[in-house]
């Protein structure tokens, strides 16, 4: 079986079932990220054609490929393990501040104030050209990969120490989007009123929601500690919120279009 792949606005592959499953293994394709086989009517997903999950029922009689969905899709994935490190857990609780916080954080914080220098220059260029440049994009792109993949790690969603440097690094936060394949310059000049429908409503839930989440992370500490597990639903919520906020910030930033939903499900 071929399979191809929508991976930042571009298809890509062919890939067989035995290589997808190992980027999903490795972490280097979310389980969410668009999928199609020659016979599918519509493009599924990556972890539904590893495990060859989808039905022969929708299978059409011609190759053609269909046009993907989801172009603007923010993909975030963290995976839940099935146990936790208790010794990993306490070295974050104490020194995570020092060895995360301060060492990625500093990087990320010098870059962001580039991401940001991106955007305004992106917005110039959409509004005239109606093109996102591919360098920025792509770069602001993986300046938020490196940003959500340390905030994994000191929110203790996964054990092991966050990869250093821009971009996806093949562990267990993938961090996608799926770039758009035309941008519009109505929706850029309507970022000019982006702090009145996006920013304070978003912010608002946001912080309560970021609230809950800061309550929830203390108590999971203690049941990790105590169990040496994350409870999947907890986990899952932890990581809408990391995926609300990464919506929110790709919208913001000229990435995608799409309005950010009032949620952090997929």
């Amino acid at each position: 079986m071929q399979i191809y792949l929508h991976l930042n606005g571009q298809q890509v592959g062919p890939y067989t079932t035995e290589q997808l499953q190992e980027y999903l293994d490795h972490g280097q394709v979310a389980p969410e990220t668009p999928a199609w086989h020659e016979g599918l009517h519509e493009w599924s997903t990556a972890d539904a054609l590893a495990a060859d999950e989808v039905s022969e029922e929708i299978q059409i009689p011609d190759s053609t490929v269909p046009a993907s969905k989801g172009e603007g899709e923010v993909i975030l994935h963290v995976q839940h393990q099935a146990d936790y490190s208790r010794g990993e857990l306490i070295l974050r609780a104490l020194f995570g501040w020092f060895y995360i916080v301060i060492l990625h954080g500093i990087c990320t914080m010098i870059l962001s104030n580039v991401w940001a220098f991106c955007s305004v220059v992106a917005w110039f260029a959409i509004l005239f050209t109606g093109n996102h440049p591919e360098g920025l994009y792509n770069f602001v792109k993986m300046t938020q990969q490196w940003t959500v993949r340390w905030l994994a790690s000191l929110l203790h969603l996964v054990d092991g120490y966050p990869s250093f440097g821009l971009g996806n690094k093949g562990d267990k936060v993938n961090y996608l989007i799926n770039r758009p394949s035309t941008f519009s310059r109505g929706k850029c000049l309507l970022r000019l009123l982006s702090p009145i429908y996006v920013i304070i409503p978003h912010g608002i839930c946001l912080y309560l929601r970021m609230v809950i989440s800061g309550v929830l992370a203390f108590v999971m500490f203690w049941v990790v500690l105590f169990t040496g597990r994350y409870p999947a639903g907890i986990h899952e919520f932890q990581v809408g919120t990391l995926r609300w906020a990464m919506r929110v910030a790709a919208y913001l930033s000229m990435m995608s279009d799409k309005y950010p939903p009032f949620s952090g499900k997929h």
